[in-house]
């Protein structure tokens, strides 16, 4: 049975699917064809009861496209049986260690599932039980355009009320979880052997896709000469949209917190995204 070697926990809507398909098209890394296993959420103490769910609907939904079967890049081996393996009911440890026997000897094993960003303390445990000298790969994306970028997703989705989310606690709630960068890298720094989680930024992957994904490489122990795509376009990119002034000074206020700790981390970063936001505040339209 095979073990991950690295995990990239999101956060979402911060270029996990990129990654995924990034580290999959680089020789020597194995990348499941089915993006997010949620298998920590799904067999947590308090799972999440959508986890297997979705899991299965990924499979089901590769399998029903013509080219899952037939016309699948190289690195997608294997697609029936690993489609198979993502389809079961009931899942397990050795289950979750059964999608990585789909790689070759010698790869570099891992998979992007951003629900891991917001997993406790006692799943992060379970997590590097599976291999203490897990690397982690963490996202960092400036919170109010990740909260923007989530919200727009899902009133795609499901015509979600963008104002009537933001003015319920619980309804927003979900939202800014997946922001909680202070409790997220903490409890993943806290587990993690020294060197081995990286905080990459989202700017740098939309302004440096090529050098961000060498870096990212090189940080998995793959020789530096490893052919990275020479194209590396953007996966699954929303359309650009303006926040609305209104939605903008409220996720300023709710996610003061997430700045205030991430200027410890990316100082240059927030300070220009503090700036951006504060323009947009004060500008007459």
């Amino acid at each position: 049975m095979g073990r991950p070697d690295f995990l990239c926990v999101g956060a979402q809507k911060t270029a996990t699917s990129w990654l995924s398909v990034v580290l999959g098209r680089t020789p020597g890394v194995f990348m499941p064809l089915v993006k997010e296993s949620h298998y920590f959420r799904e067999t947590s103490a308090r799972p999440s009861p959508w986890a297997g769910d979705q899991r299965r609907k990924q499979a089901a939904e590769l399998s029903a496209i013509d080219c899952a079967r037939s016309r699948l890049h190289a690195h997608h081996r294997q697609a029936a049986q690993q489609l198979e393996h993502f389809s079961a009911t009931c899942v397990d440890d050795d289950w979750y260690r059964g999608i990585f026997a789909f790689a070759e000897p010698g790869e570099v094993c891992g998979e992007a599932c951003p629900s891991n960003f917001g997993l406790p303390a006692d799943d992060i445990d379970r997590v590097m039980r599976f291999n203490p000298e897990m690397k982690i790969i963490l996202v960092v994306r400036d919170p109010v355009e990740r909260v923007w970028s989530h919200l727009r997703m899902d009133r795609a989705a499901a015509a979600v009320d963008i104002e009537a989310v933001l003015s319920s606690p619980e309804r927003r709630r979900v939202y800014l979880d997946y922001t909680d960068y202070a409790g997220s890298i903490e409890r993943w720094r806290a587990r993690c052997e020294a060197g081995r989680l990286k905080l990459s930024l989202f700017d740098d992957i939309c302004l440096d896709p090529a050098g961000s994904a060498r870096a990212i490489v090189s940080f998995l122990g793959i020789s530096a000469d490893a052919d990275c795509p020479a194209v590396i376009e953007p996966v699954n990119a929303g359309r650009p949209a303006p926040i609305p002034r209104a939605v903008r000074a409220t996720l300023m206020d709710l996610l003061a917190v997430q700045y205030r700790y991430l200027e410890q981390v990316f100082p240059e970063a927030v300070d220009r995204w503090r700036r951006v936001h504060t323009e947009a505040l004060t500008s007459v339209s």
